[in-house]
């Protein structure tokens, strides 16, 4: 999906199946501020489509001046193919970073990258990750258990340990990550052992806590689901998973391993409602306007400092909304 200025561009189809673009209405001429466009990924036909969009609004700008435009790419397609062993092999990720940088963006924001090497072959990158979103996470699970059980960070590798370890949010809890056993042949995993940030291997030393395992992607979940087995075999009271990019596979019921440890219990949450939604998995999700409530207290605060409008001292209930799949972005 892509967005120009918050606002969806409808794709349809010729009969021969090329794009059509049409009642794409952005004023371009007389822009003070950057123009956004956001392009949440769902498959790469999408790519087409920003080239038609970003090219008309180049052309379109005022004779003379530069379109001023960001674009916002949480997820960088093609992250996984970050080298290559031989000639055969051909390098996606250089290409499509290479036809992202054709397009000549002001700026790129990325959001936590599968791999360094996307932030090094984009042109005007700037990464972005995501210490306030799992912070949320660690507050809402805190606030489940009544403050009364320690939060641990699970990592399932020494990568991803390495990684996240110094954002702000792990601060102040205990980090542990996990070594995988695997059978090089079948890419099973045949075992899992967990040690902490110095490197010892921990046996029952996670008794009565709850877990979060984070991650920057997850596929089909194999990875995160063994982890939890071993969690929860280590005496884990309660395990969730965050992870920043959850594809459509994680949600296949028939090879979706993460799936079948949230369905039969071992695993509690997956912080990632949209594709949840999106799957059919969850019907619905309530939200409470947070962009709204912070307006309002603004608004309130001036109204009062400047006596105007009403300075009484009262509730603002703000109404909840109820996202479905049909209207989820």
């Amino acid at each position: 999906m892509i967005t120009v200025q918050d606002k969806i561009i409808d794709v349809k189809r010729f009969p021969d199946g090329t794009q059509m673009l049409l009642d794409f209405e952005v004023d371009v001429l007389y822009r003070p501020t950057p123009l956004k466009i956001v392009w949440c990924f769902e498959s790469e036909d999408e790519a087409l489509t920003l080239l038609y969009i970003k090219k008309h609004l180049d052309n379109n700008y005022k004779p003379g001046y530069k379109a001023n435009v960001e674009l916002f790419m949480p997820y960088v397609p093609n992250a996984r193919m970050d080298r290559v062993k031989s000639d055969k092999e051909i390098f996606t990720l250089k290409h499509f970073c290479w036809f992202i940088n054709s397009l000549g963006f002001d700026k790129v924001y990325i959001m936590d990258p599968h791999s360094i090497v996307s932030e090094a072959l984009i042109d005007n990158v700037c990464v972005l990750r995501p210490s306030n979103i799992i912070s949320n996470v660690i507050d809402k699970m805190l606030c489940l258990s009544d403050f009364e059980r320690e939060v641990v960070i699970y990592f399932p590798d020494d990568g991803a340990y390495k990684r996240y370890k110094d954002l702000p949010c792990f601060k102040d809890l205990k980090c542990v990550y996990g070594k995988k056993e695997r059978d090089w042949n079948t890419g099973q995993i045949l075992g899992i052992e967990i040690y902490d940030k110095n490197g010892c291997k921990l046996t029952n030393e996670l008794e009565n806590c709850d877990v979060l395992m984070v991650d920057d992607i997850i596929s089909y979940g194999g990875t995160l689901a063994y982890s939890a087995d071993k969690l929860k075999a280590m005496g884990a009271a309660h395990i969730s998973a965050y992870a920043t990019h959850v594809e459509d596979s994680a949600i296949n019921t028939d090879k979706g391993t993460l799936l079948k440890r949230i369905n039969s219990g071992v695993v509690d949450f997956v912080y990632t409602t949209k594709e949840l939604v999106k799957n059919d998995i969850i019907d619905f999700v309530v939200c409470q306007q947070p962009y709204n409530q912070g307006y309002q207290v603004i608004k309130k605060l001036h109204e009062y400092l400047n006596k105007v409008g009403n300075t009484t001292a009262c509730d603002y209930i703000v109404e909840p909304v109820i996202k479905v799949k049909t209207h989820f972005d």
